[in-house]
């Protein structure tokens, strides 16, 4: 009876949203002078990667937790400590990297759990492939898996007993040049240079050194030019001034001067986990195990990789009026810090034993926020003219609002491990 009861249920929730979505459908032109239909077309695969993220995501947690109904509470922590849903709309790439990057830090995962190499040699692939959207990213993170290959061949020896086995885990950074085939043939198109990327033929409005670079990329793919024109294009992207670094930092991941959302308002749950494992360390009763303690060195180090490929664009991401609402290029180290909340909080007892009345409570305060932010969108979104006004005093007050919350948090969290 319970069961015909979940399907009529889940039958009217998918009329009724099919029905909503026919009341607001508007008719999408494609004939004016700054339209194309190839939006449309990015936009719908962003709506299709984003479902398979959220797939992904609790396959990740499934394979971290070993409980599904904790699983699919950290699937929906993760997707709402992030911006993807909002990138989702926009034709930028941030999706589309995210999707990527999760893709990576899955098969990372795996590896750690079941010691596959072929789960390793697949993250290797998904970062070559990354570099097609993002290169930068791409050698960080392939940069990142090789440092992993390193320490499992030089310290964790009783897994890999057989000889056949550490050959092929001593290969796997070789499937990283399978993945960027794309990106190398797409480079050859372009600028016939396999190692120069397709984008410094972007036309800017003013004279720069990538336009300088793109004048010259059609050089011998071994020459000394080819280096040369690389340090000059990553040269020509770094904005770094040093009497600003420190505070451009803690701007970054507090409260950015462009008035963004920094990093730790969207994780709170992580800046919520630091403050709390000095609570946790003391007790003996709650220590992490040596998988968990793994898991967390790799994905803090996949969270420092993905710092460290921006790293050179930091007084920007603080400064720049153009990086709003979020750190968008930091998007992607929302996930693994995320999942290192979720670790953590779950060894806080009483706290995290009955996640399914988690979920009841979270889907409680959407009913009321997910139709306001509707509204919001419905009314601000369609006018980018005014995002510059908009933006900074709401994030502003959401960041408010969150620290608020969090203090919350975490006095009821120490309030329960101290009363052990």
């Amino acid at each position: 009876m319970k069961k015909r009861y979940k399907i009529i249920f889940w039958l009217c929730g998918i009329f009724l949203v099919f029905f909503l979505n026919l009341f607001f459908y508007r008719p999408y032109l494609v004939n004016g002078k700054e339209w194309a239909p190839e939006v449309m077309a990015i936009v719908f695969t962003y709506c299709f990667l984003f479902a398979f993220l959220a797939v992904m995501i609790f396959e990740l947690c499934k394979t971290i937790f070993n409980d599904e109904s904790y699983a699919l509470f950290g699937t929906l922590v993760c997707l709402s400590c992030s911006s993807y849903l909002f990138w989702t709309n926009f034709c930028k790439d941030h999706a589309l990297v995210v999707f990527l990057v999760t893709a990576i830090i899955l098969l990372l995962v795996k590896f750690l759990y079941t010691d596959k190499v072929r789960f390793l040699s697949g993250a290797f692939v998904i970062s070559g492939l990354l570099a097609w959207a993002r290169p930068e990213l791409a050698l960080l993170m392939a940069i990142i898996l090789c440092i992993v290959v390193i320490y499992f061949v030089a310290f964790v020896k009783d897994e890999f007993l057989e000889k056949r086995d550490r050959i092929l885990l001593f290969l796997t950074p070789i499937f990283t040049f399978v993945g960027a085939i794309p990106f190398f043939i797409n480079n050859y198109l372009v600028t016939q240079n396999i190692f120069i990327p397709a984008y410094v033929r972007w036309n800017v409005t003013t004279s720069s050194s990538v336009e300088t670079i793109a004048a010259t990329v059609p050089l011998q793919q071994n020459s000394p030019d080819t280096t040369g024109s690389i340090i000059h294009l990553v040269l020509a992207g770094t904005n770094i001034q040093a009497s600003t670094f420190f505070s451009d930092i803690l701007g970054v991941f507090f409260s950015p001067q462009n008035g963004s959302m920094g990093v730790f308002p969207i994780i709170p749950l992580f800046l919520a986990a630091i403050l709390l494992l000095p609570f946790l360390i003391i007790r003996e009763n709650m220590e992490f195990s040596g998988k968990e303690k793994t898991l967390i060195a790799g994905l803090l180090l996949v969270s420092v990789g993905i710092f460290f490929a921006y790293i050179r664009g930091i007084y920007g991401l603080n400064t720049s009026i153009g990086i709003v609402p979020d750190m968008r290029y930091l998007s992607p180290i929302y996930l693994p810090l995320t999942l290192i909340g979720l670790i953590v909080i779950k060894k806080i007892p009483d706290l995290t034993e009955k996640p399914v009345a988690l979920i009841i409570g979270m889907f409680s305060a959407w009913i009321v926020l997910i139709p306001l932010s509707v509204l919001a969108i419905a009314r601000w979104y369609p006018q980018p003219e005014i995002w510059e006004d908009l933006f900074p005093p709401l994030d502003i007050v959401i960041s408010i609002i969150v620290y608020l919350l969090l203090l919350l948090f975490l006095m009821s969290a120490i309030y329960l491990i101290i009363s052990l």
